[in-house]
């Protein structure tokens, strides 16, 4: 029988939910490993947790449309956007400004990209 492709997802949530918030509890739950899960209970975590990604997917969508909505304002300073910051990724001292700077560049390029411009 092939996986179910929701499974790493449940195995996650259980994992990484599940074990951990039961093992704090004052009078815990008898939860084991996931191998010891019958499909039923494998089932619920798998609903829960393909919920919660479907929802950071939309959630991720929402926000890369509202991103591109307002550089398409900025259509025509895309270049020098990328400009600057490829100076700032190349002069930036501190590690964490630059990671953040680097990934600023890579949006705006796509999006560049996808107009015609870049």
């Amino acid at each position: 029988m092939a996986e179910d492709p929701r499974e790493p997802y449940g195995r996650t949530f259980h994992e990484q939910g599940r074990i951990p918030v039961n093992a704090e509890r004052e009078k815990p739950f008898n939860v084991g490993p996931w191998e010891d899960r019958t499909e039923e209970q494998r089932e619920i975590d798998m609903r829960g947790a393909s919920a919660v990604a479907a929802q950071a997917v939309a959630d991720a969508g929402l926000e890369a449309a509202e991103l591109r909505k307002r550089l398409m304002g900025w259509e025509a300073a895309g270049p020098a956007i990328l400009e600057a910051l490829s100076i700032a990724v190349a002069t930036v001292e501190y590690d964490h400004l630059k990671g953040r700077y680097k990934r600023t560049w890579a949006a705006v390029n796509a999006l560049e990209e996808g107009t015609g411009h870049g």
